[in-house]
């Protein structure tokens, strides 16, 4: 379901800067941002639409096909061989 956006807020891009985490934060939560810059519009801030159910189906995909094929090759290298540097 995409949420809908009955007031969408105005702030100018210094305060958009300096307030960056807390527009984010009213981002996630469906809050739309349009950005000023000497009083012209120049950007919105809007929540990304479908991004967590199309990624959630992907992953989903991936796994049950990777788990669905046979490993191949050996491997000749541990765990903290991997990581030594």
């Amino acid at each position: 379901m995409k949420p809908t956006f009955d007031i969408m807020k105005t702030i100018s891009a210094a305060a958009a800067n300096r307030q960056f985490s807390s527009v984010l934060r009213e981002v996630a939560k469906g809050e739309v941002f349009t950005v000023l810059s000497r009083g012209r519009t120049v950007a919105s801030i809007a929540p990304c639409a479908g991004g967590d159910g199309e990624r959630k189906a992907a992953k989903t995909s991936l796994v049950a096909r990777l788990r669905s094929e046979s490993v191949t090759g050996t491997r000749s290298w541990t765990r903290d061989e991997l990581y030594d540097a």
